[in-house]
C-alpha cells in the first residue's frame, strides 16, 4: 500500500509540472494581431511531391522561407488558430513584398478559382507545396494564358527564358514590349518599316508571341503590295522557297544579294563565253519572276531579230532552238540540230546531197522561196565537186530542171525534152548534149570547142585550115531555128559544090566522070596521089605503064602540076 501511494503522488507531481511549464510557455507568446480577421478559408490539400513524401518543410518555397537567411516564423504566414495552415491571400504576401502591391496580376479577382478552390492569387503562381525550382513553377504561364495564342503563335523554349525577357509580371510595364536590342544588341537591321528601327521595325516582321520562322512568311504579305511590289510568282516549289535564300535577314540590301551562282553554280548559260550579257543572270530573268518564260528577254536585246519559225514541242521561237541553259558546255553557243524536231532527217546533212541546212534555210527565216537566187546562193561559187553555176536565160527557173522537193532535188531530165528538135536531129555519138555543152549556160564547153577533142583522126585534111573549121560542113544538130532549112532532118555535110566550083576546077576535074567529088576525095583527108586510088575505077589500065606509082603525072587534075 505504501508502494502504491508513493507512485500516486508522483504521478500527481509530475502532472502539476507539465502544467506549470505549458503555462509559462503560454504566458510568453505574443498576442493575437491587431488586424482584420481573415475570411474563413478551405484548409488546403496537402499535394505536391514534398507532401507527398510527409516533408513540407523541404518544398522550395517552404525551405527558403523557414530555413533561409532569413526565416520567416509560420504564424507570420498561417493563422493557425483561425483557419489553421490554409494558403495565405494576397494581403499576407504583401505583408513583406509591399512592392508587390502594384503588380499586374493584382486585379486576379479572388473569387476566381480553380478546380480545387482555391483563390488564383500570389500562391497561385508560387506553390509552396512543389519540390520544383521556383521558376519552373512560377513561369508556367500557359497555363492562364495559352487560351489567348495559337498553337503557332506561342513562344519556344522554356517559359522562363521567354515569358520573363519582355513580360514583368509585377510591374503595370509588361504590357508595353521592351526593345528588342535590349537582348539582340548585336543585331541591328537595314530593314527599316517605321520610324523606330529599334522595336518598330523588328515587329514589323517578328511578332511579340510569333516564332521566328514565321517571320518569313511576313515578305510575301508586305511586298505584294508596298515598294518594292514583288509578285507572288517570286516563291515556287522546287526553286526559290523562302525570300531569305537570296535575301540576308535584317539586311535585305542589294549589295548583301546572293548571286544566282551560290545556287546554281552548275548553269551553263548559251554562249556566256562571247557574250557579256549572258553571264548576268538577271538581263534575262526578274529575279521575283524567274519562272516565267524568259523569251521576251531575248526580244529586248535582239529587236533586229524577227524570227518566222513557229513555236515548237521545246519552247517558243528563240528558245525552241537556242536553250538559253544547254546541258553541256560545248553546246552552249550553238543552237540545237534542226534534225532534233525535224525527224524526217536523220542528221543537218541528210538532205540535199549533204547540204547543211542552214545553207539554204537562213537563221529566222526558214520558209524558202524556190528562185534561182536562193540555189545560186551556193552553187554560183564551186560546191564541193560541182563545178559553178552560170545559168542561161532559158535555164533560169532551176525548178523546171531539177523537180521535186528541194530537199532531194531529182535528176535533171534529158536536154531534148525541152530541146526536140536538137534532141531529133543529133547524130549518133551527140546523144549525151553535156558532152558539149555546159547544161546551166548552155554554152559550148572548153573541150567541145573544137570536135578534134573527140575526133582526134580529123586534125588532118584540107579542111583544117579553113576559118570555120569543121563547122563549115558539120553541124552537130538542127539549128536552132525551125525555119532554117534542113531543121527537120539531121545535119548532113553540104554538097562539095557549095564550095569548090566545078566550073572554075582544073584538068580531069571537068570530065563528067569526075563530078562525084567522093568517088575520088575523102573529106578529112589529103587528095589522092596512089595509083590505086584511079585503078578502083579504070580497072583495065591494070596493066597501063605498070611501073608508074601515081596516075596524075600524065593525067593530072591541076593546073601545073598532079
Amino acid at each position: 500500500m505504501a508502494r502504491r501511494g508513493i507512485a500516486v503522488i508522483a504521478l500527481w507531481l509530475v502532472a502539476f509540472t507539465l502544467v506549470i511549464g505549458v503555462s509559462a510557455i503560454l504566458a510568453r507568446s505574443p498576442g493575437p494581431r491587431a488586424q482584420p480577421v481573415a475570411p474563413v478559408r478551405v484548409p488546403a490539400k496537402i499535394r505536391g511531391i514534398g507532401a507527398a513524401a510527409g516533408n513540407i518543410g523541404e518544398t522550395t518555397l517552404h525551405h527558403a522561407h523557414v530555413r533561409g537567411s532569413e526565416p520567416v516564423a509560420c504564424r507570420a504566414c498561417h493563422d493557425v488558430a483561425v483557419d489553421g495552415f490554409a494558403r495565405p491571400d494576397r494581403e499576407r504576401c504583401l505583408g513583406c513584398h509591399p512592392a508587390r502591391k502594384a503588380a499586374l496580376h493584382a486585379a486576379v479577382e479572388a473569387a476566381d478559382v480553380i478546380d480545387d478552390k482555391d483563390p488564383r492569387q500570389c500562391t497561385r503562381c508560387h506553390d509552396f507545396l512543389d519540390t520544383r525550382p521556383t521558376a519552373d513553377r512560377a513561369w508556367e504561364c500557359q497555363e492562364c494564358h495559352a487560351q489567348p495564342h495559337s498553337d503557332d503563335m506561342m513562344v519556344s523554349g522554356t517559359t522562363a527564358e521567354t515569358c520573363g525577357r519582355c513580360h514583368s509580371p509585377h510591374g503595370d510595364e509588361a504590357l508595353a514590349p521592351k526593345a528588342c536590342i535590349g537582348c539582340h544588341e548585336t543585331q541591328t537591321t537595314a530593314h527599316q518599316t517605321t520610324d523606330d528601327p529599334g522595336t518598330g521595325s523588328c515587329l514589323a516582321c517578328h511578332r511579340q508571341h510569333d516564332a521566328k520562322e514565321n517571320a518569313i512568311g511576313r515578305c510575301v504579305e508586305c511586298h505584294l503590295t508596298k515598294a518594292p511590289r514583288v509578285s507572288a510568282a517570286a516563291l515556287f516549289p522546287g526553286g526559290h522557297v523562302t525570300c531569305i535564300g537570296c535575301h540576308t535577314p535584317h539586311t535585305f540590301s542589294k549589295r548583301t544579294v546572293k548571286a544566282c551562282t551560290s545556287c546554281h553554280a552548275n548553269q551553263v548559260a548559251l554562249a556566256a563565253a562571247r557574250v557579256g550579257a549572258h553571264r548576268d543572270c538577271r538581263n534575262c530573268h526578274d529575279q521575283h519572276d524567274v519562272a516565267t518564260n524568259a523569251q521576251q528577254s531575248c526580244v529586248r536585246c535582239h529587236e533586229r531579230v524577227s524570227p518566222k519559225h513557229p513555236k515548237n514541242a521545246h519552247g517558243d521561237a528563240c528558245l525552241g532552238c537556242h536553250p538559253p541553259h544547254p546541258r553541256r558546255a560545248e553546246t552552249a553557243s550553238a543552237a540545237v540540230a534542226c534534225s532534233t524536231c525535224h525527224t524526217k532527217a536523220a542528221s543537218d546533212r541528210a538532205f540535199h546531197n549533204g547540204a547543211r541546212c542552214n545553207d539554204c534555210h537562213h537563221e529566222h527565216d526558214f520558209k524558202l522561196v524556190l528562185q534561182p537566187s536562193l540555189c545560186l546562193g551556193c552553187h554560183a561559187a564551186r560546191v564541193g565537186q560541182a563545178a559553178a553555176v552560170a545559168v542561161s536565160t532559158g535555164h533560169g527557173d532551176c525548178t523546171r530542171c531539177h523537180g521535186g522537193q528541194p530537199h532531194a532535188p531529182a535528176a535533171p531530165p534529158r536536154c531534148a525534152t525541152c530541146h526536140q528538135p536538137q534532141g531529133a536531129t543529133v547524130p549518133k555519138g551527140h546523144a549525151d548534149c553535156t558532152s558539149c555543152h555546159d547544161q546551166h549556160s548552155g554554152e559550148l564547153k572548153r573541150r567541145a570547142a573544137t570536135c578534134t577533142a573527140c575526133h582526134p583522126d580529123r586534125k588532118q585534111g584540107p579542111h583544117v585550115a579553113i576559118k570555120g573549121g569543121c563547122q563549115n560542113c558539120h553541124r552537130p544538130h538542127a539549128p536552132t531555128n525551125p525555119a532554117t532549112p534542113g531543121a527537120l532532118g539531121p545535119p548532113k555535110p553540104p554538097p562539095c559544090a557549095t564550095c569548090h566550083r566545078v566550073a572554075e576546077l582544073a584538068g580531069l576535074h571537068q570530065q563528067p566522070q569526075h563530078a562525084t567529088c567522093t568517088d575520088c576525095h575523102q573529106p578529112h583527108g589529103p587528095p589522092p596521089t596512089t595509083r590505086a586510088a584511079c585503078l578502083r575505077c579504070h580497072a583495065a589500065q591494070q596493066t597501063h605503064q605498070p611501073t608508074a606509082d601515081s596516075c596524075v603525072g600524065c593525067h593530072p587534075f591541076r593546073r601545073g602540076g598532079p
